[in-house]
């Protein structure tokens, strides 16, 4: 998910897991509740509609919060806190 969206493509995905972390759902892609064909019909039909509104610079700003760099940084400073 995280490489689509650094390249500026919206993600559909279900709406459980890391994917509620990763995609907000009508700004980055599109999450789906229910692991049912009907529920990932409507998530497809609801990205097609929405395609023109999506800006690939937001989503891959959004991806930008899961670079290494931003990684590196934060664990060491989180262990750098318990030492």
């Amino acid at each position: 998910m995280v490489e689509a969206q650094a390249a500026g493509c919206p993600v559909i995905a279900f709406g459980q897991g890391g994917a509620l972390e990763i995609v907000q759902d009508g700004q980055t892609g599109i999450l789906f509740q229910e692991q049912t064909a009907d529920q990932l019909v409507e998530a497809i039909l609801r990205n097609e509609a929405q395609i023109n509104q999506f800006s690939p610079w937001v989503i891959a700003e959004n991806a930008q919060r899961f670079n290494k760099g931003r990684f590196l940084e934060e664990f060491s400073l989180f262990v750098e806190s318990k030492i």
